[in-house]
C-alpha cells in the first residue's frame, strides 16, 4: 500500500485541483438557508433563501479549505512547499483579506455569504489557497497533462448541458433533473419551479448567463491555444470539441461581453501561433465559423430570439448621452419634506388648525407660498406654480390618523408618510419599510454613458467608486458590497430605471475587490497578476511550444488575460473564479518549469 501511495503521490496531490476546475463549477444542489437580511429596511421581510447554485458551491469550498490546509501541513512536513518571491503580493492580499473579514461591516454575511452570491471569506481565501497549492505541487509534465484533461472533462460536461439548453431542453428543470438536484425534504421548493430564462438561454450550473460569458471567454481561447500547440491528435480533438461547446454556450447565454471579449483574446491566440500552425489554425477557425453560423441561424429562425452577435453589435455602436432629470432629491425632515425639482425647492407640510381642520402648506426655497388646487376629478392636488406644475399629490390618512402622500413627478410614483408616533416624515419603499432617503455620492464620467450606458453598469460604477474612499486600507469584508452601496437613494435609482432594486454587486470585479478587500488589497492582487503577466510575456514571446509546460503555460496566460478583461464588466463568482485562480497557480507552475528548463 505504501509503495502504491509513493508511486501515485503526485497524482493524489492533484485531486483538489481537479475538483476545483472540473467539479465545483458543475455543482447544482437545492439548499435552504437564512438570508440574515430581515433587519435591513432596504430588503424584504423574507428570511428564507432558496438556492440551487451558489450555496452548494460555497459548502464545497469550505470542505476544500479544510482539505487544502491539511495538505499544506503535509507539504511543509515533507519539505515540498515552494517558496517564491512572486507570491509575496498574494500573501499581502491574503492578510488584507483576513483583516477585512475581522473588521467586516456584516460578520454574518462575511462568514455565510450574501443572498445569491455566497462568496464568503471561506471562498475568497480558498481561491488563494488553491492558487499557491497549484504552484507548489505541479512540478512535472505528466501532472500538467492530467490537469489539462481534468479541465477539458469539466468544460465538456458543462458544455454538453449547455448545448441541450441551447436546443431548448433544460435538464435541471426536467422532472428527472429536479429530483437529482433536490434533497427529498426540499422537493416542495422545486417541484413547480421555473427559471426566468427564456427557452434556448444557456446558464448551465453557473446561475447567471453572464457568468457563462466569463467562463467561456476564458476557456475558449485557452482550448484553442492548446489545440494549436499539441502534437497528439486525440488531445487536439478534445480541445477543439471543448472550444466548440464553449462557443455554443457563449452564444446561447446571450452574453454580449463574452462575444466582444472573445475577439481580442482570439487575436492573441493568432499572434502566438500564426507562424507555427497556420494551416491547423485555418481548419479550427473554419470549424468555429460553422458553429457560429449554426448558432445564429438557430437563434434567429428556430428560437426567434435574435442572435447575440446582433445584440453585441448594437451594444458596441449605441451611445447614450445621459438624461438630465428635474427631480433630483427629496429630503425628509421632522416638520416637512422638501422636493428639489429643476433647481428649485418645494417644502410640503400637512398641518391642522385650532379647529382640527387639516390643510396642505406648500412653500418655495424663499419661504413664499406656492399656489395649488384640487384637480378636475377630485383625486388629488395640482400645483399652479409653473416651476412645480409637473408635481402632483394625493393625500390620504390611515386608521391611526397618519398622513400619507402619494407624490408623482416625471412619471415616478413615491409614497411619503408622516408618523404621528415618531413625529417625522418617512419614505415607504416597495417592501413597506419606513426609511429616511439617502443621497449617495456620485462620480459621473462621460465614458459611463457610452455603449448604451453599458447595460446600466456606468450608473452603478458612478455610485460605487466613491465608496472606495472609505475602504482605502481596510475593506468592508467579503460579500458585503450591498451594505456599502447607498441602497436608500431611491430617487436617483428610480430616475435611472432601477426602481427599488437591491444592488448586491458593482458589476466590476476590481471595484468589488476594492470595496470588500480594500484598495490596498486590490493593489496587492493586481501586483501579483502584473508579475505573472510580465514573466509570461518574457518567457513566451519567442518560443517553440514543444513541451506540455510551454503549451499549457501560454494557453493559461491567454485565458487569464481574457478573464481579467471580463472583470471590468463583471463580478467575481465562485463557479468561474475558482477555475481562474487554480489556473493562475498552474500557469505560475508552468512558468517555473519552463524557466528551469531554460
Amino acid at each position: 500500500m505504501r509503495e502504491f501511495m509513493d508511486k501515485h503521490r503526485d497524482t493524489f496531490l492533484l485531486i483538489p485541483l481537479m475538483i476545483a476546475v472540473a467539479v465545483i463549477p458543475l455543482i447544482v444542489r437545492v439548499a435552504v438557508t437564512k438570508s440574515g437580511l430581515v433587519p435591513y429596511i432596504w430588503f424584504s421581510n423574507e428570511d428564507t433563501e432558496v438556492d440551487m447554485f451558489m450555496i452548494a458551491k460555497h459548502r464545497a469550498m469550505i470542505a476544500m479549505d479544510v482539505i487544502l490546509l491539511l495538505l499544506y501541513i503535509y507539504l511543509m512536513i515533507s519539505n515540498r512547499l515552494k517558496v517564491s518571491w512572486e507570491f509575496i503580493p498574494l500573501g499581502v492580499y491574503m492578510v488584507l483579506l483576513l483583516i477585512s473579514s475581522v473588521a467586516s461591516v456584516s460578520t454574518f454575511h462575511t462568514l455565510h455569504g450574501f443572498w445569491g452570491m455566497h462568496e464568503s471569506i471561506f471562498v475568497a481565501a480558498g481561491y488563494v489557497l488553491l492558487c499557491y497549492y497549484a504552484f507548489s505541487v505541479i512540478q512535472t509534465e505528466e501532472q500538467i497533462k492530467k490537469m489539462l484533461y481534468a479541465l477539458a472533462t469539466g468544460a465538456i460536461v458543462l458544455g454538453i448541458i449547455g448545448f441541450f439548453q441551447f436546443l431548448g431542453f433544460d435538464f435541471y428543470m426536467s422532472q428527472v433533473g429536479k429530483h437529482l438536484i433536490t434533497p427529498y425534504d426540499l422537493r416542495s421548493y422545486i417541484e413547480n419551479a421555473k427559471l426566468a430564462f427564456e427557452k434556448g438561454r444557456v446558464y448551465v450550473s453557473l446561475y447567471n448567463p453572464n457568468y457563462i460569458g466569463i467562463y467561456t471567454c476564458m476557456l475558449m481561447p485557452l482550448f484553442t491555444a492548446l489545440a494549436l500547440g499539441v502534437e497528439q491528435k486525440k488531445t487536439m480533438y478534445t480541445c477543439v470539441t471543448a472550444g466548440c461547446l464553449m462557443l455554443v454556450c457563449m452564444l446561447g447565454s446571450g452574453s454580449k461581453t463574452g462575444v466582444l471579449l472573445l475577439i481580442p483574446s482570439m487575436l492573441l491566440v493568432i499572434i502566438a501561433f500564426a507562424k507555427k500552425r497556420w494551416k491547423r489554425m485555418l481548419v479550427i477557425f473554419g470549424i468555429y465559423a460553422a458553429v457560429f453560423v449554426f448558432c445564429n441561424v438557430y437563434q434567429i429562425y428556430v428560437l426567434k430570439t435574435g442572435s447575440v452577435a446582433e445584440k453585441a453589435g448594437e451594444a458596441a455602436t449605441k451611445i447614450k448621452d445621459g438624461e438630465n432629470y428635474k427631480l433630483t432629491n427629496i429630503t425628509l425632515n421632522d416638520d416637512d419634506f422638501v422636493i428639489t425639482y429643476d433647481g428649485h425647492k418645494l417644502s410640503v407640510k400637512y398641518l391642522h388648525n385650532d379647529e382640527n381642520t387639516y390643510y396642505l402648506e406648500l412653500t418655495d426655497e424663499n419661504g413664499q407660498n406656492v399656489a395649488y388646487g384640487i384637480n378636475a376629478d377630485n383625486s388629488g392636488y395640482d400645483i399652479e406654480d409653473e416651476r412645480f406644475s409637473d408635481i402632483h399629490f394625493i393625500v390620504t390618512t390611515n386608521a391611526d390618523n397618519e398622513v400619507g402622500f402619494s407624490v408623482r413627478a416625471e412619471n415616478l410614483d413615491m409614497f411619503i408618510m408622516y408618523s404621528e408616533q415618531d413625529q417625522t416624515y418617512y419614505y415607504i419603499n416597495a417592501y413597506g419599510g419606513q426609511c429616511k432617503l439617502e443621497s449617495g455620492e456620485k462620480w459621473d464620467c462621460p465614458l459611463f454613458h457610452m455603449f448604451g450606458g453599458l447595460s446600466g453598469r456606468g450608473y452603478i460604477w458612478s455610485k460605487s467608486l466613491p465608496i472606495l474612499k472609505k475602504t482605502l486600507l481596510i475593506g468592508s469584508g467579503p460579500d458585503t458590497f450591498a451594505f456599502m452601496y447607498p441602497q436608500l437613494d431611491y430617487v436617483d435609482e428610480m430616475q435611472n430605471g432601477r426602481g427599488h432594486d437591491i444592488l448586491t454587486k458593482p458589476h466590476d470585479m476590481y471595484i468589488q475587490m476594492g470595496v470588500q478587500t480594500g484598495v490596498l488589497g486590490l493593489l496587492a492582487f493586481l501586483t501579483f497578476y502584473l508579475i505573472y503577466f510580465v514573466r509570461s510575456v518574457m518567457i513566451y514571446r519567442k518560443m517553440e511550444y514543444d513541451t506540455w509546460a510551454k503549451r499549457f503555460g501560454i494557453a493559461i496566460f491567454i485565458g487569464s488575460i481574457s478573464f481579467m478583461m471580463a472583470g471590468v464588466l463583471h463580478d467575481s463568482t465562485c463557479g468561474v473564479s475558482v477555475v481562474y485562480w487554480t489556473l493562475l497557480g498552474i500557469g505560475s507552475a508552468c512558468n517555473a518549469i519552463v524557466k528551469k528548463e531554460q
